[in-house]
């Protein structure tokens, strides 16, 4: 019953964010094909698309990187400012892009 008991408890401690986790190699996969046209292959943003909307859209720096998993998952489902919700993204396709996208985190 005590073992019972504690594997109870460390199911429970586990973060909701570790038990939904996506996969960064399908995120990436997910990104080229719903991301690149505004955030660049390399998600830096230096595309055409975000210099016509004077966009900051560099997946890289503190500022997307700051953002909470919830957000980002938000950004992607419903768009933000000029941003449209990115076409045929799959709702099982959001927590992968925000693995991959957390891969991207500027490291200094």
């Amino acid at each position: 019953m005590k073992i019972l008991m504690a594997a109870a408890l460390m199911v429970m401690a586990v973060s909701p964010a570790v038990l939904a986790a996506g996969d960064a190699a399908a995120g990436k996969d997910a990104f080229s094909a719903h991301c690149t046209p505004c955030h660049g292959a390399d998600a830096m943003g230096n595309t055409p698309v975000a210099k016509a909307f004077g966009a900051d859209l560099n997946l890289h720096d503190a500022k997307a990187q700051a953002l909470k998993d919830s957000e980002i998952a938000d950004i992607i489902k419903n768009g933000k400012g000029k941003m449209p919700k990115p076409p045929n993204v799959a709702d099982a396709d959001i927590p992968n892009l925000i693995a991959y996208i957390r891969t991207l985190a500027d490291k200094k």
